[in-house]
């Protein structure tokens, strides 16, 4: 997980960062396909209370954006009220993940029991393929920017249109700790 910190205000210690990578790292335990954490943490000044510290975290998961704020006089009691408002959206998160794959399950099968039901077989056909993904390739991508995102994803390969020579490629993680390159050359 891809973790950005922000101060505003007020400098950024080795300390501080320290503290907010432990605690946003260990939300990962929770949903490993969070792509990416975004923290801001604000010192702002009340005029009865003195400084005041804002901790804003978001969580950027597939198809949803997890968003929590922590306000107290210390910022490390600050981030700690974040994280724990955090950890409540994030049980929340999966277990709505697995109630639909579960009612998936159950749909499934009463779809099944239909045709049964007035006297027609069906048999789906076997397949090995458990997913499909369509993918729009926007713009070219160099080679070393296509490496990147591969690494940002933290997938084993990735397949973009090179910008040096207009076809669609496919770049891959070597076994020997280099990398490989696909090129499509009939398309």
């Amino acid at each position: 997980m891809n973790i950005i910190i922000k101060s505003k205000n007020f400098e950024l210690t080795d300390a501080i960062k320290s503290f907010v990578n432990e605690k946003v790292g260990a939300l990962g335990r929770f949903e490993a396909k969070i792509l990416e954490a975004r923290v801001d943490l604000e010192r702002g000044t009340k005029h009865n209370t003195g400084d005041i510290f804002r901790a804003e975290i978001m969580m950027y998961a597939p198809k949803d954006l997890l968003r929590a704020e922590g306000e107290a006089s210390d910022l490390y009691a600050a981030i700690d009220l974040a994280i724990q408002k955090l950890k409540v959206q994030l049980e929340k998160y999966n277990n709505r993940k697995k109630g639909l794959v579960r009612k998936t399950k159950r749909i499934r099968s009463a779809l099944k029991s239909i045709p049964e039901y007035f006297g027609y077989t069906f048999e789906e056909p076997e397949s090995d393929i458990k997913k499909r993904k369509i993918l729009q390739l926007e713009k070219p991508l160099t080679e070393q920017s296509a490496i990147e995102e591969m690494n940002r994803l933290r997938h084993s390969f990735f397949i973009f249109k090179n910008e040096s020579t207009g076809k669609i490629s496919v770049i891959y993680k070597r076994e020997d700790e280099g990398y490989g390159i696909i090129e499509i050359s009939n398309i």
